[in-house]
């Protein structure tokens, strides 16, 4: 990918797979080599493969298996013990070095879509996986009266990846199993980080104020882009994803001289609160908890 509009495809490294090859994760090492973690039927068994060179265009037999993993050897950091049934696992080399294996799978029993990273290091050529951190992401809205699943734009059963940008932070994607979308397209969606767009608190392009239904900031959230304002009717949140009275915390991104301000009522009527800045605040400590219902961006100068 030396050039990303004209990729080179390398020779084929074969590799004495038993069976059942279901996922591929690939990282480069300290040391220059690759590490190449094959996971096999829901990637409960893991196959885990050291490069024996450090360039790949080297050889076309370059891999050589060096452990084998299963899910009961699962370390965990946090209260979840569960190596799930991934459909998706990316290595992700974190800034300083630390090596995280993230996967993506959707939960049967809840109907619940999961980002799970497990950290990654080795004992003598025995791979140890702790299970790091996990994070519920949405991957559909409701419609009034209705649960997420009238609007579900992803599926982390179907497809999932994740993506580091050039700031260094990571981004998560999926998509759903079938082309259901507008015109036979394959419907996808993008998780982003908590504080998006660099920049955004001195280019008005960049600006953000993302809404979420719990005070906490864990549940459901809606993405408002000041590029985007004049798509949707933000004059009454309750036709865009339901949000009508039920804005209990946002985050906020805004350069000097513009605020954020978030009406009781629709059609920018009643109360509101004024948010400038950089920051996060739960509503309910302001006493406007589940009252927002229209929002829009203000200039008030220097």
């Amino acid at each position: 990918m030396a050039d990303p509009a004209q990729p080179v495809l390398l020779p084929t490294s074969r590799i004495a797979m038993t069976e059942d090859a279901g996922t591929a994760s690939v990282a480069r090492l300290a040391d220059g080599r690759f590490l190449l973690i094959i996971g096999r039927e829901h990637a409960n068994d893991l196959e885990v493969y050291l490069s024996t060179t450090a360039d790949l265009r080297a050889s076309m037999n370059a891999f050589t298996l060096v452990d084998t993993w299963n899910e009961s050897e699962l370390r965990t950091a946090i209260s979840d013990r569960e190596f799930a049934n991934y459909q998706n696992l990316n290595l992700v080399t974190q800034c300083d070095g630390s090596l995280f294996l993230v996967g993506t799978h959707l939960d049967l029993g809840t109907g619940r879509d999961w980002v799970d990273a497990h950290r990654v290091t080795a004992e003598g050529d025995n791979l140890v996986l702790t299970k790091a951190a996990r994070r519920h992401l949405y991957c559909g809205y409701p419609s009034p009266g209705h649960d997420t699943s009238a609007n579900r734009h992803c599926n982390l059963d179907a497809a999932g990846g994740v993506y580091v940008d050039p700031h260094g932070q990571l981004i998560v994607y999926g998509t759903e199993h079938d082309n259901d979308g507008p015109g036979g397209t394959v419907k996808m969606m993008e998780f982003r980080p908590t504080f998006p767009n660099p920049g955004c608190d001195s280019d008005l392009q960049k600006a953000f104020v993302e809404l979420y239904d719990d005070s906490d900031f864990t549940d459901r959230g809606l993405m408002i882009d000041y590029p985007d304002t004049g798509k949707e009717n933000h004059a009454n949140f309750s036709s865009i994803e339901g949000f009508g009275d039920k804005v209990s915390a946002l985050r906020y991104c805004i350069p000097f001289g513009w605020r954020y301000r978030l009406y009781e009522h629709s059609n920018y009527g009643g109360g509101y609160k004024q948010f400038g800045g950089r920051g996060s605040v739960n509503l309910h400590t302001l006493g406007f908890g589940d009252k927002g219902s229209s929002g829009r961006f203000i200039y008030v100068g220097n």
